[in-house]
């Protein structure tokens, strides 16, 4: 059963459709989709709320979202954001939880809630990523244009960790396998 839709959108975007339209909007914006969703035309929300079959594909240089929030059924999310991005609260959601793979794409990325990810967690930023929030993933690569900012306790849990930039912060960090009696392997291309 389709949840109702609380926000304006385009119709082609709350049905998922392949190629759907943009949509701006300065309130927070949820896509129901019952099938796989790709776009032709910017994203612009204050808040973005991924539901539904999936996977998600929102990958314009364009798309501009000050928080994402999603938990597909099924696929993954990609989502790439003109400047910053923060993970958080969008509508019924808290941070993100995909079957699948994430791929986040941003200038800076704030992670203030947490992400949970059935495949890879690869988050890319032209500039800082602040982590203050837990990723689990079975692989974890973060690619921080300068520095990766540890704002909060956080935790990171994977059996590979790809680290791009420096780790700074006065806050702990603390690092777990995601498989039991599995090492990490911070920088590794491999398990």
């Amino acid at each position: 059963r389709r949840p109702p839709c609380r926000h304006p959108v385009a119709p082609d975007l709350a049905t998922g459709v392949e190629d759907a339209a943009g949509v701006t909007t300065s309130a927070d914006l949820t896509l129901y989709s019952g099938g796989p969703v790709t776009q032709s035309e910017v994203v612009q929300a204050s808040g973005l709320e991924l539901l539904g079959a999936g996977p998600f594909v929102l990958d314009d240089p364009g798309n501009d979202v000050d928080v994402l929030a999603a938990s597909p059924d099924a696929g993954g999310v990609s989502f790439r954001d003109t400047d910053d991005l923060r993970i958080g609260a969008v509508g019924t959601l808290l941070g993100i939880d995909t079957p699948g793979n994430l791929t986040l794409r941003a200038q800076r990325l704030a992670v203030q809630a947490p992400i949970v990810a059935g495949g890879s967690a690869v988050l890319n930023t032209t500039e800082e990523i602040g982590l203050a929030n837990n990723i689990t993933a079975d692989r974890i690569d973060l690619n921080a244009g300068t520095t990766t900012r540890v704002t909060a306790a956080s935790i990171l849990t994977a059996d590979a960790l790809s680290l791009g930039s420096s780790v700074t912060g006065t806050q702990p960090l603390t690092l777990l396998t995601r498989t039991l009696g599995k090492a990490v392997n911070i920088g590794g291309a491999t398990d």
